[in-house]
């Protein structure tokens, strides 16, 4: 009787030491999975700020190219109507020239 008694309380105490170390690692497994959680949050919010940086950095790229493209158009123009202008005093001049 005082064996089995013994043997119980050995079974109970063995027991208890069981359910202790289960609880104690899904406490560690439950902070491991907050800890990835949190981990995957800031990698996901880094690689939108890199998202974001990009996407401005492609903005101001094609706006700068879209600039470049504007002025060489005027200057062409510009040209062409300096062009223009000679040929026609030019045509002024050899009218009148041809009138004299």
């Amino acid at each position: 009787s005082a064996k089995r008694k013994a043997r119980q309380l050995l079974e109970a105490d063995l027991l208890a030491k069981k359910e202790k170390a289960k609880a104690s690692a899904r406490r560690r497994t439950a902070e491991r999975a907050r800890q990835l959680l949190l981990e995957a949050d800031l990698r996901a919010a880094e690689n939108e700020k890199a998202r974001a940086s990009a996407r401005r950095r492609r903005t101001a790229e094609s706006r700068a190219k879209q600039l470049e493209a504007d002025l060489l158009a005027k200057k062409k123009k510009q040209t062409q109507k300096a062009k223009a202008q000679k040929l026609q005093s030019d045509a002024a001049t050899t009218t009148a020239k041809a009138k004299a």
